[in-house]
């Protein structure tokens, strides 16, 4: 889904890794934790579950 042209965009804006550069310790945000997909993980991303979530 792009929501690039809606409202939402200007509350939600995207958050755009342009490079991971090799570092001794991990981000405090998550961001490049997976260089593969340096958002994953990273705070202020959304993240699709697959099954309901158990609060306790």
């Amino acid at each position: 889904m792009n929501l690039h042209d809606t409202p939402i965009n200007n509350i939600c804006p995207v958050n755009l890794v342009t490079e991971c550069s090799s570092t001794k310790y991990r981000t405090y945000s998550g961001h490049c934790n997976n260089v593969n997909h340096p958002l994953w993980g990273a705070s202020s991303e959304p993240m699709q579950r697959f099954t309901e979530a158990v609060l306790c």
